[in-house]
């Protein structure tokens, strides 16, 4: 059985928020999408170039401004879906709504969709191979604001109950901050201390 390979580019942008985007694909078929695009969307084009790459979807992780403000963008480069989970304020803009957990297979790209509800109602998060993407919902060594403490006990319990079984050598690529591992962030972030 041939096993896919990809490739993760990290962009961050030049904000106070710094928040991260990222555009990833297989190295085999050159197939990519890009998740939260935010502001520098631009230097996007460059890479997609530079690296011959076919961007077949933006993946959303939730609709708070600062992750979405390059999706017009790059949708003017070329037509592609917008995937988001249709609970979100403002997902009618996307053209591909998820009620749940799902696979998704944009491009040939193997993607495992995680429902992540708390720091915002239909936050997602995505896995492809051995590279979990979690927007705000668990960074390293912390987790993202919620609006209430029931909010933020559901999503804590969520990443427990889904995405610490994962494995712990699987890479997390966060909306702020650097990335960590799922064992770091089980074994240390405060938030899961025992």
């Amino acid at each position: 059985m041939a096993v896919d390979r990809y490739e993760v580019k990290k962009l961050t942008s030049p904000t106070v928020a710094s928040v991260n985007s990222y555009l990833i694909w297989n190295l085999d078929n050159r197939q990519a999408a890009l998740i939260d695009p935010g502001r520098g969307a631009e230097l996007i084009h460059d890479y997609v170039r530079e690296f011959e790459l076919q961007l077949t979807a933006i993946l959303l992780t939730h609709l708070h401004t600062a992750h979405i403000v390059g999706v017009d963008l790059v949708r003017n480069w070329e037509r592609m879906d917008v995937y988001a989970h249709r609970v979100e304020k403002g997902a009618a803009g996307a053209s591909v709504l998820l009620d749940d957990e799902c696979c998704l297979n944009p491009g040939g790209l193997r993607i495992t969709v995680f429902w992540i509800p708390g720091h915002s109602p239909g936050h997602l998060c995505y896995l492809l191979g051995g590279h979990l993407f979690t927007g705000d919902s668990l960074l390293a060594g912390s987790v993202g604001s919620t609006a209430d403490g029931e909010d933020h006990c559901r999503q804590i319990r969520q990443i427990r109950d889904k995405l610490f079984r994962l494995g712990d050598d699987i890479r997390v690529w966060p909306g702020h901050g650097p990335s960590t591992t799922i064992g770091i962030e089980k074994y240390f972030n405060p938030w899961f201390a025992v």
